[in-house]
């Protein structure tokens, strides 16, 4: 008996803690070791404030209740789950656990390509390593929404992948669901099912066109269940014509490094394609959905560097479908992708030796960034003075950042509010950049707006403004080597 388990074991582990085994698992370890640092985006703050309300009250912020600029606006969002879950995890494991969250969810996008690619090497390691490449301007700062859009998105495109069976039509409206309570990205889901649906048309597999389209109505039917229902379709559309691109740096186009990248996929694509007879493109399981994917994130990607994720991932899988993997060539690739992986574990581990990722004191750690130091002592000398200033003036990088740590007061502008619609037809954040470049009319445009007091940037157009002109009604009561508070 006992032998036979040993040689069970042993025929096991020649199977599995193999080349292509131990690449895998090393490179779900290495993304997952490399991802471990903790969140750096301000926006957490208003998150924190968001989430908190809902655990405490079980509802909903329906206005705006942290600022005092557009009070009564209903801002619709697709956040109130993250919301959540990211205050139960700082509430019960700090930040800490927000960078474990973090990383775990990086490492499951991984798993997703792995996956997807079960008797492949080369593709796993490559897809990973290319979607993980063109996420950085989503991933650099950690833990984010954003992240787990990416996620819904592979976890779909890894369903879509194999068969349609029962067990996938189930998943999709559940997938759906929560995605929808995640991050308005889930709007990219549909387009995908819709390729899918329609590539089921083309190939006449009407019985699972049928089956995709009822799957598909029940995630529509799902996504409505989030706090504000329908209208986070409205939301989604507003965005897709609102000029962000603008406004945010993660909405402008991406680098020539990343265009590079772009042309040199779609260079390869287009070379396999010409070569494809129609019927052999009509014919491959696969081509239409993933083909039609990846022009339509393509052409978003050149629009926006946040679309850049989607564009790798529907990339990764239109290669794999035109250029398999030889037989003859598998033990080359697998010893390659083995010893790229180790490497980059190698690297990983001597990297974080040298500079261990330091999982505590959070706001100390982003308050001292270099790239946007924020105003830890500015705050600490508010604090138990919150009645010298209900509504705060603010650097819109420190919205969020003041949104949690002096809740009893009101901001003026945080990353919640590019797109929202203002009477006088601009963006809260153009509105912003008029007053903190001093434009002409500052002073009562600020006295209009009901706010009695500035925390701005030292060094900005308004401070140094107001510092050499002693006619506006503002007088300094704090300042520092990086904010200046001033009081009407």
């Amino acid at each position: 008996m006992i032998t036979s388990q040993l040689i069970n074991l042993q025929i096991w582990s020649k199977k599995t803690v193999n080349g292509p085994f131990l690449a895998k698992a090393l490179l779900i370890g290495a993304v997952f070791i490399s991802y471990l640092f903790l969140p750096t985006d301000t926006d957490l703050g208003w998150h924190l404030r968001y989430g908190q309300h809902i655990f405490e009250t079980a509802s909903v912020f329906r206005k705006n209740k942290i600022g005092f600029f557009l009070p009564e606006y209903q801002w619709i969002h697709s956040y109130s789950l993250y919301q959540l879950i990211t205050f139960v995890v700082y509430k019960y494991l700090g930040f800490g656990g927000l960078a474990f969250l973090g990383a775990g969810i990086i490492s499951l996008i991984a798993w997703t390509i792995i996956a997807s690619f079960p008797k492949k090497t080369f593709w796993p390691v490559f897809g990973i390593l290319l979607t993980l490449f063109l996420s950085l301007p989503a991933t650099n700062m950690g833990y984010r929404s954003q992240t787990l859009s990416i996620l819904g998105f592979s976890t779909l495109l890894y369903l879509l992948s194999k068969p349609i069976d029962k067990k996938s039509l189930f998943l999709i409206p559940v997938i759906f669901l929560i995605w929808a309570n995640l991050h308005g990205g889930f709007i990219f889901g549909f387009v995908l099912l819709g390729f899918h649906f329609l590539e089921k048309i083309i190939r006449k597999k009407n019985k699972e066109a049928v089956g995709l389209a009822i799957a598909s109505i029940t995630a529509f039917l799902a996504t409505l269940i989030n706090p504000f229902g329908f209208k986070i379709y409205w939301e989604s559309y507003r965005h897709s014509w609102y000029p962000l691109n603008k406004l945010i740096a993660e909405w402008t186009p991406p680098n020539s490094l990343y265009v590079l990248v772009i042309l040199s996929i779609a260079s390869l694509v287009i070379i396999k394609l010409l070569s494809l007879k129609i019927s052999d493109f009509f014919k491959k399981e696969g081509l239409v959905t993933f083909g039609l994917s990846w022009l339509f994130f393509t052409y978003l990607s050149f629009k926006a560097k946040r679309h850049l994720p989607f564009f790798a991932l529907s990339s990764v899988y239109l290669l794999a479908k035109l250029f398999s993997e030889k037989k003859g060539g598998r033990r080359l690739i697998n010893k390659a992708c083995l010893l790229l992986t180790g490497l980059i574990l190698l690297t990983i581990i001597v990297a974080h030796l040298v500079n261990p990722p330091n999982l505590k004191n959070y706001w100390q750690q982003i308050a001292s960034q270099k790239s946007w130091p924020l105003p830890e002592k500015a705050i600490e000398f508010l604090k138990g003075k919150e009645e010298l200033c209900p509504n705060l003036f603010n650097t819109y990088e420190w919205g969020g950042y003041l949104s949690w740590h002096l809740p009893k007061v009101k901001t003026f502008v945080d990353g919640r509010m590019p797109a929202w619609p203002t009477p006088e037809g601009k963006s809260p954040y153009t509105i912003y950049l008029e007053i903190i470049q001093a434009r002409n009319g500052f002073s009562q445009r600020l006295i209009d707006y009901n706010a009695d007091c500035l925390f701005i940037s030292k060094g900005t157009f308004l401070d140094l403004e107001l510092k050499n002109n002693p006619i506006y009604p503002w007088e300094i009561i704090y300042q520092d080597d990086r904010a200046t508070i001033y009081k009407r």
